[in-house]
């Protein structure tokens, strides 16, 4: 498996504060299997798996595989969409919030005890 590939699917794990396991379970993909691609002992991934790797992760599968430079995050709320290329998951999440307040759509109230 090409090097970027497993660089971007380590990046996203941590974005994604999850495990190696978990996206092998979610991916559909044996764990034992997904090590081996992880570790470079096995040189290609199938293609469905790519792409159920990349559906997991809520990235493109062409983004994994470094045919694109960029990713897209997508959010959608009350109907309305919202882009954002490039951008790490922490920080699209911190813009789409920001939108949505100035937006008047979320509210954020502070709460005395």
């Amino acid at each position: 498996m090409k090097d970027i590939m497993i660089e971007r699917i380590n990046k996203l794990i941590v974005e994604k504060n999850c495990s190696l396991d978990e996206v092998a379970d979610g991916s559909g993909i044996k764990r034992v299997t997904m090590k081996r691609y992880m570790n470079g002992d096995i040189g290609k991934m199938k293609t469905t798996e790519i792409s159920n790797v990349a559906k997991y992760l809520d990235v493109h599968p062409a983004y994994l595989m470094d045919w694109m430079n960029y990713r897209e995050l997508k959010y959608t709320v009350n109907g309305e969409v919202f882009i954002y290329k490039n951008k790490s998951r922490e920080s699209a999440d911190k813009m789409v919030l920001e939108e949505l307040i100035g937006k008047g759509i979320l509210k954020v109230e502070e709460i005395d005890w």
